[in-house]
């Protein structure tokens, strides 16, 4: 029976050993792919794939498979490619996403999954879970809609995205209840121009959604307020940047101040990956931020530089009245 137990210890050791590893492996795949798909598959002008496949090497993630990955993300991995998506189930914790047919007919990983979501319909997925909390029956229609939403019947598509259209459409159709969960038209006043009308909108109005739109916001937000958050300086000049991220050193992160579709954030481990950060969300805008306005009305583009804090992120969200709070359950979506 002793030596049992010990066998049976050694392979419960090893099972722990092989999950944790591939948890790790897992995570390293995604951020690979991800990094990848933003800024392309050179290693020389993407600094957040340099910083992906350093955190890959940490954990021994094999070479070719962080090379399949990138050439994957990128395109250039001939012989495979992604060609229906739908929606199976939903529960509490988002959406399960079954990949219906692949030419190479094998089990995928989270991380092509999840390239393969992206590429065809991610946008909206959150909306599309969010509709499966309703109780059937009604209708429900989505603006604009995605992948998942388009080919299932039971849904309606309108292409609008404008917050008076879509008001104006709201209107003539008659809508009960509007929710909304993209960032864009919530910073663009949606549930201000729905409110303002007197139609039923669940959303935070412009000014509040500046949270999430406002990188440079939020910072003041948290510090006007005491809420701890990692020390952080604003720019709006290139060469003012430079010159801190120098007197600081790094590693330190560069944040885009406007929306960029999960691209905005870069983790640099190194002064030339901060400094080429700032370069692209300055002066190239090569992450395709859309870049808040100043308060001349203009888009300026702004950078928060901040500290880097070492540990795990998660997302605790709340639903507020204004009175009372319900706390959601928490997340992780990188």
């Amino acid at each position: 029976m002793a030596g049992h137990s010990k066998w049976a210890n050694i392979q419960h050791r090893k099972g722990r050993q092989d999950e944790k590893r591939g948890k790790l492996w897992t995570r390293a795949i995604r951020e690979i792919t991800v990094a990848a798909r933003a800024g392309g598959g050179d290693l020389s002008a993407n600094p957040r794939l340099r910083l992906a496949v350093e955190k890959a090497k940490a954990v021994n993630l094999p070479a070719d498979t962080v090379k399949r990955n990138i050439d994957k993300a990128t395109g250039a991995l001939e012989g495979v490619s992604y060609e229906e998506i739908r929606y199976e189930g939903y529960g509490i914790g988002g959406a399960a996403i079954i990949v219906d047919t692949m030419t190479d007919n094998r089990v995928r990983t989270v991380a092509e999954v999840r390239h393969a979501f992206s590429k065809y319909g991610g946008n909206m997925g959150t909306e599309h879970s969010v509709s499966f909390q309703f109780k059937h029956g009604g209708h429900f229609v989505f603006a604009p809609g995605n992948g998942g939403t388009a080919s299932d019947r039971r849904y309606e598509k309108v292409d609008i995205t404008d917050p008076v259209a879509l008001r104006e459409w709201a209107q003539k159709e008659k809508i009960m209840l509007t929710v909304v969960g993209p960032e864009a038209p919530l910073a663009a006043g949606v549930v201000d121009e729905f409110r303002a009308h007197g139609l039923r909108i669940f959303g935070p109005t412009k000014a509040a959604a500046q949270l999430e739109s406002s990188k440079a916001f939020s910072k003041a937000f948290m510090k006007r307020h005491k809420i701890p958050t990692a020390e952080y300086e604003t720019f709006t000049d290139a060469a003012a940047a430079h010159a801190y991220i120098d007197a600081r050193g790094a590693p330190i992160v560069v944040k885009a101040d406007g929306l960029a579709a999960g691209k905005g954030v870069v983790v640099a481990t190194t002064l030339q990956e901060a400094h080429e950060a700032v370069d692209f969300m300055l002066v190239d805008n090569k992450f395709g931020v859309s870049h808040n306005a100043g308060a001349d009305g203009q888009a300026v583009p702004r950078v928060v530089i901040e500290e880097f804090l070492q540990g795990e992120e998660a997302s605790f969200i709340v639903r507020c009245d204004g009175k009372n709070v319900t706390a959601l359950a928490t997340s992780q979506d990188h």
